[in-house]
């Protein structure tokens, strides 16, 4: 892999249980593997999510790839471990009016149930926060839903929540401004 493709990210702290060093590299779609590995982490994700509690339906499995291919603004970041791909961030670049700068959405974060509580999504997030200071983005954005565990996560990282929540289902969403 070129040294184009990995994320430089300084050093930051990490979950304090069990925390795994992970290698993170920007995916690439066209491989197999990778491809493969999406379609993995999203099941897993998609069947831990309070009230889906299953994996992507046939049809979007099926399509999935294709549909992220053809979107010119995404952009992967996946945390390996031992060869191992076990996170991922999907992202999708945008653009703040009120800024009059781009900007990137987390659109999905996922560790694999197996390798949760390593400071792996911690490792994620910093990457994605590094390349959005690397490209003079002025924010990531995310949402998340009231009742998930991670907006602690996301909080350690100085993310701030916009809306208040209604319920324990209200999706929220939250903005890391880049300075």
């Amino acid at each position: 892999m070129s040294s184009a493709n990995r994320v430089q990210s300084a050093p930051r702290p990490e979950s304090p249980a069990k925390p795994a060093r992970v290698s993170i590299r920007q995916g690439d779609l066209s491989l197999a593997s990778d491809q493969a590995a999406v379609i993995e982490l999203l099941n897993s994700y998609a069947s831990q999510l309070v009230g889906r509690m299953r994996p992507l339906d046939a049809s979007v499995e099926s399509t999935v790839i294709e549909g992220l291919q053809s979107q010119p603004m995404c952009r992967l970041f996946f945390a390996e471990l031992g060869g191992r791909i076990v996170g991922m961030a999907l992202c999708f670049l945008g653009y703040s009016t009120f800024k009059g700068a781009p900007l990137i959405n987390i659109h999905d974060l996922a560790v694999h149930p197996d390798f949760q509580q390593r400071g792996i999504g911690s490792q994620l997030l910093c990457a994605v926060s590094d390349f959005a200071r690397q490209h003079q983005h002025c924010a990531v954005t995310l949402e998340v839903q009231a009742n998930n565990p991670a907006r602690k996560l996301y909080a350690r990282h100085g993310f701030q929540v916009l809306d208040v929540p209604v319920d324990d289902n209200a999706v929220l969403f939250g903005k890391l401004e880049i300075v």
